[in-house]
């Protein structure tokens, strides 16, 4: 298998790859959740979004924000005390993935978050599929943020999340 380089990633795909990292962590455990689902499809969104702002004001409304909130009680209410820290865990570090530079100066704490998601990944024993059809090629950083990608290319990625939600 493929490991992609995460330092060729701008912010908007490693926020891409802390997504699918967190699609195919629940698809591991056999965690199905909306709020999960709905946190995963916002994160992928930010690939195609104009204005980061909004997009972070929409994700700090969401029933799982990752933002230091409690787990939402039907997430809390399905899963044991094992899978609820770690999902907690994970969606913390994949959240602070999109939102760490959004406000200040660029620096490398998304790309070290990203790594941190491959590293809980296989840390249980998982093989880091969500490498798989990130094509950094297709969109290079022209700078940290990269720019919003063209709603055909953004349909690509769409399907590449919807196949790792199963």
């Amino acid at each position: 298998m493929h490991r992609i380089d995460l330092g060729h990633l701008n912010h908007r795909f490693l926020q891409f790859y802390g997504a699918l990292c967190l699609a195919q962590f629940c698809n591991s455990r056999g965690i199905r959740s909306s709020c999960i689902e709905q946190l995963i499809w916002h994160l992928c969104d930010l690939l195609a979004e104009q204005n980061l702002p909004a997009w972070e004001r929409r994700g700090a409304g969401l029933e799982l924000s990752g933002r230091g909130d409690d787990l939402p009680a039907s997430l809390v209410q399905q899963l044991d005390s094992k899978d609820l820290a770690e999902i907690g865990h994970l969606v913390e570090l994949v959240v602070e993935i999109g939102i760490v530079d959004m406000y200040g100066t660029t620096t490398k704490m998304p790309l070290k978050l990203a790594e941190k998601c491959r590293e809980f990944l296989h840390l249980r024993g998982g093989a880091v599929q969500a490498d798989l059809g990130i094509d950094v090629d297709l969109e290079g950083p022209s700078n940290a943020w990269g720019n919003p990608l063209a709603k055909d290319k953004f349909k690509i990625y769409q399907s590449i999340l919807a196949n790792e939600l199963g």
